[in-house]
């Protein structure tokens, strides 16, 4: 790993924080139209070892959290390619990979 040694500027943590407040954003805005579009397939309960449960409730993390992890390790990978060229091909993976692991 030989980076370029070039500095970020402010813009890199402004563009790092606003990503990721999107990344949220859009991890939830995905969540739901995943949701709609699963409710609309099975319907409004799924049944889980013999209760009836709602179905948005029963999926919401299970959609939300690997969205949520792959967004934000692309637009990580996004910003950190200019100082980082050479190692981003997988970081996408492992920043979701991470956050998976940190959560579960």
């Amino acid at each position: 790993m030989n980076p370029n040694y070039k500095q970020p500027t402010w813009l890199f943590y402004l563009g790092w924080v606003v990503l990721s407040t999107l990344a949220i954003h859009l991890a939830l805005g995905g969540t739901f139209l995943i949701l709609k579009a699963i409710t609309n397939w099975i319907g409004d309960y799924i049944t889980v070892n013999g209760q009836q449960l709602i179905t948005e409730d029963y999926l919401f993390m299970f959609v939300y959290l690997p969205l949520f992890c792959l967004l934000t390790g692309f637009f990580q990978a996004f910003l950190l390619r200019p100082y980082f060229p050479k190692i981003m091909g997988g970081w996408i993976g492992v920043t979701a990979l991470g956050w998976l692991a940190v959560v579960l």
